[in-house]
Order: C-alpha cells, then sequence, then structure tokens
C-alpha cells in the first residue's frame, strides 16, 4: 500500500550572507583548494560554491559566507590570489532565499520560485539546488520581499 505523504515547502531567508566573486584565477587543480584551504584555516566556511564557464585556462570563481566573516575573507583571497593571479570582481552583503521541501523538490519548485521572483522584478545572482530545497542568493534590499512573495507562492503547495 503506497502512503501519500503531504509535501509542505518551507521557506526560509538569510540575511546575513555575503558574497564574493573572483574573477580570472587559473583553471587548473588546487587552485579551488588554496582558496578554501586558507579560509578553513583561519574558520571561515563558505556556504555556495559556483565556478563559471572557463576560458583560456582562466575561471571565476562566486562563493557566500557568513557577512561576519566577509571582510577576514576578502584579506585571506586577496592574500592568496598574489600566487595564483586573479582578483577579487567584487564582495559584499547578499541573501539567501530557500525553499526547502521535506520530501524532494521538483523540477516545479524551481521554476515556480524563479517566476515568482522574475514577475517581482528580482534579480538572481546564484542558484543552488539539492534533492529537498531550492536556493537563490539575491539582494539583500530585494529580501524581505521576496521571502514573502515566496511564501504566498508555496502556501498550500
Amino acid at each position: 500500500m503506497n502512503v501519500i505523504t503531504p509535501i509542505h515547502p518551507r521557506v526560509l531567508m538569510d540575511t546575513s550572507q555575503a558574497r564574493i566573486v573572483v574573477e580570472n584565477i587559473p583553471d587548473r587543480p588546487g587552485t579551488a583548494a588554496a582558496i578554501f584551504s586558507a579560509l578553513a584555516e583561519a574558520g571561515i566556511a563558505v556556504d555556495l560554491i559556483l565556478e563559471n564557464y572557463a576560458r583560456d585556462g582562466r575561471t571565476t570563481l562566486t562563493f557566500t559566507l557568513p557577512e561576519a566573516q566577509r571582510h577576514k575573507a576578502f584579506e585571506l583571497v586577496q592574500r592568496g590570489l598574489e600566487a595564483l593571479g586573479g582578483q577579487v570582481l567584487m564582495h559584499g552583503p547578499s541573501a539567501k532565499l530557500t525553499v526547502a521541501v521535506d520530501h524532494g523538490a521538483t523540477p516545479a519548485t524551481a521554476a515556480r520560485l524563479f517566476q515568482v521572483l522574475a514577475r517581482a522584478d528580482i534579480n538572481i545572482d546564484m542558484i543552488s539546488t539539492a534533492d529537498t530545497e531550492v536556493s537563490v542568493v539575491i539582494a539583500p534590499a530585494d529580501a524581505d520581499r521576496a521571502a514573502a512573495l515566496a511564501r504566498e507562492a508555496f502556501a498550500g503547495a
């Protein structure tokens, strides 16, 4: 007998995030290890990590971390770039909106979230998915509005 368990999405907003974008770094084994090992040794935990399309042996790496650790992370990354090459393109506060679904997110979960944000003219800076959730990084100024819209869109889903 199959038992159908209701899906109750939870919408979570984290406004204590920051984002760092490092561009023009070498696209080779060990680059990410060098950057994130230095952060780990300093006790800085990163959340979302995205490596973009590489071109001509160089790539861009974007990651989020707690806002309270952003300046220390920036210093460590800058120091690491002296040996690696590249530059920090930007660093600043961010907000992470997550829609978590107890029994697995579906393709419709991401599509619904993206549609809600697009209709509200809220830009998505980063996207991450896992089995049970979809997360987006957005500008902090849009956080309250995005959370309210997402809660409304997923209420009763």
